[in-house]
């Protein structure tokens, strides 16, 4: 079981006179079981140390009245944080001003960026996250006292400004996702997730000739996805035009209609979107369906009818359409390494590219997470 707490040391490598850092996460409790139970969202105080607990419910968005900015300060200060175990935590970091990506808000100029951090009785882990979108790059350092440290550098020096430019090159839709400041400099670049809530229809019918070749493609060929869980292979083809119906080892059936382009760029709508009753089935349903949106976004699934097993790198992104935002991001990330499209962890050997420490062996304390807002961190 892990310590109770994560100690976070939050360093400013952007060169900018004051950082700021925010917090956020769900609060869990022990119950009187062995399990866990989230009591509910909450941040934590400017002092870095104190959990704030967020009242919910209530159709407006009220000011909390408590201060939440951590003041990370200037380059070269390393202001040390004390979370306690929560679940599925954000580190922001920015420049002032509150985050928000909606137009027409007053902060939208704002400049931030966030990491992700799990925290549960078991592990902790995190990643920085281009799910979203790109600004502030971010690294994330794991000390350890019995192993080597691991680290992930995410965004070398100038990395996002290119990013941005060869978006612009390729035209609509994908320029739209480089906003810029009334001054002309780049703000953030949106992923096309995000370009689709901001602009809704931004990419419609981006991928739709793509998913008809698919679906013809499986009317006659065999489709396999592995699951990499104990749930197993499943396998399949596509019946009268319209669903396709993967079949594993236990006699479960799963089904797929055809995604839509906002299916592929969300993998939580359409096909890919849960449904009820969330049982086992279900769960094997889903983890087989993120296999098929990962690989519409990567551009394989017409060359590579075993997913995920059968994908190799060099193949990503070589085939359009393509997600050209994810493809851009692991072309000029250190090590191509980082999280681009919401599955963007399914991988052929099942590993992920997060960082990720088990207390499940033996426990290990003094652990901590080394945060850096950073142009590069060498």
């Amino acid at each position: 079981m892990t310590q109770g707490f994560l100690d976070i040391i939050l360093v400013n490598r952007t060169g900018a006179r004051m950082l700021y850092a925010h917090i956020t996460g769900r609060r869990l409790r022990r119950n009187a079981g062995d399990g866990e139970d989230d009591v509910g969202p909450m941040m934590m105080r400017s002092d870095g140390v104190t959990p704030h607990m967020l009242a919910t419910g209530g159709p407006d968005r009220r000011p909390p009245g408590v201060d939440h900015e951590i003041r990370v300060g200037g380059p070269g200060q390393e202001p040390a944080t004390h979370v306690l175990r929560e679940f599925g935590a954000e580190l922001s970091a920015g420049f002032g001003g509150a985050f928000t990506d909606e137009l027409g808000d007053a902060n939208y100029n704002s400049e931030w960026t966030f990491a992700e951090l799990t925290f549960n009785k078991n592990e902790v882990y995190a990643n920085i996250s281009f799910v979203d979108f790109l600004n502030i790059p971010v690294a994330l350092h794991l000390a350890r006292h019995t192993r080597p440290p691991e680290e992930v550098i995410g965004m070398p020096k100038g990395a996002i400004t290119t990013i941005a430019h060869r978006l612009e090159q390729l035209g609509n839709p994908w320029k739209k996702l480089a906003v810029r400041s009334p001054s002309g400099g780049f703000i953030r670049i949106l992923s096309p997730n995000s370009g689709e809530q901001v602009y809704p229809g931004l990419f419609k019918g981006f991928f739709r000739e793509y998913v008809d070749a698919v679906w013809k493609h499986y009317e006659d060929n065999e489709l396999v996805a592995d699951t990499q869980r104990d749930w197993g292979m499943f396998r399949g083809r596509v019946g009268g035009g319209a669903l396709l119906q993967l079949k594993g080892g236990d006699g479960w059936n799963l089904t797929y209609e055809k995604p839509t382009t906002k299916d592929i760029l969300t993998c939580d709508t359409g096909p890919f979107a849960v449904r009820q009753p969330r049982d086992q089935r279900e769960e094997a349903r889903l983890n087989v369906g993120a296999r098929i949106a990962a690989a519409f976004n990567r551009g394989t699934l017409l060359i590579n009818p075993r997913q995920p097993n059968g994908e190799r790198i060099e193949t990503y992104y070589t085939h359009q359409p393509i997600n050209h935002y994810a493809r851009l991001c692991h072309k000029m990330s250190v090590g191509h390494r980082g999280y681009a499209f919401p599955y963007d962890d399914v991988s052929a050997n099942g590993k992920y590219g997060q960082l990720r420490e088990h207390w499940k062996s033996q426990g290990v304390d003094g652990d901590g997470w080394r945060t850096s807002g950073c142009e590069h961190v060498v």
